[in-house]
């Protein structure tokens, strides 16, 4: 190969790598105006949503996103799913607390406080997994169903630590380390949004407790008008005799 053709070679690899980091920022960005946008803390899933969408749209084939919260001493955990049957549109699913196996492999994995691993489950175990899951939580036997068709086998999962937890993503493709500089990326963004949503959350909080201080404080002051008004009959009943009595009785 002569010396022209492998300049016109590098300028093409480097011409389609600049592309491909365009269609990234776009994506990014996309995801990051979502997250600077959130004025209530339930817009989260939305944001975690844009995520997905956006990552999918860069040629992934996804099976399902998870974004995981460990309660260390409670001995808890808590998931935002979004897995086959979740559309596009739809928000993440929020899973209820359960109780935290610290004898799993995932767990484990968190624990080493890497930035970032790599794991693979055959059809059979995740399967297993899913009836598990199943039982826990009540799905339906069409939806146990539908999981069990769509997964992948192998199902490739590509876990990104965020503080307290991670967020995972899985496909029936093997990610490379470039796919997790690109996903580290979105998590990043997606960090931005969830300290948003706790600063949210902590002013829903306050904003509530002063919505009932305020109702309390209606009810005292109506509670003072009452004992107030009640009290002027017998204050004049003792001055004015029968007379005020008439006056102030039904």
């Amino acid at each position: 190969m002569n010396t022209g053709q492998k300049t016109i070679e590098k300028l093409t690899a480097d011409l389609q790598a600049s592309q491909r980091e365009i269609e990234i920022e776009k994506a990014l960005e996309r995801v990051r105006t979502r997250a600077l946008a959130m004025q209530e803390s339930g817009e989260i899933m939305g944001v975690a949503t844009a995520m997905r969408n956006a990552f999918e749209d860069l040629g992934y084939p996804m099976y399902r996103v998870r974004i995981v919260f460990y309660d260390i001493p409670a001995g808890t955990l808590t998931s935002w799913v979004a897995q086959p049957p979740t559309p596009r549109e739809q928000d993440f699913l929020r899973v209820s607390p359960r109780k935290l196996d610290r004898r799993l492999k995932t767990y484990k994995n968190w624990q080493k406080s890497e930035p970032s691993w790599f794991e693979v489950t055959d059809k059979a175990a995740h399967s297993r997994l899913l009836r598990k899951l199943s039982a826990q939580d009540g799905w339906s036997a069409a939806r146990l169903r539908k999981q069990i068709a769509a997964a992948p086998d192998p199902l490739f999962d590509m876990y990104i630590r965020i503080d307290g937890g991670y967020v995972c993503f899985g496909s029936a493709m093997a990610f490379t380390e470039a796919d997790v500089d690109v996903a580290s990326r979105f998590v990043n963004v997606f960090e931005i949004a969830f300290r948003r949503f706790e600063e949210l959350q902590l002013k829903e909080a306050q904003n509530r407790a002063l919505q009932v201080e305020g109702a309390l404080e209606r009810v005292r002051s109506r509670s003072l008008a009452m004992v107030g008004t009640n009290e002027l009959p017998r204050s004049e009943e003792r001055r004015g005799g029968k007379e005020c009595r008439s006056r102030w009785s039904p």
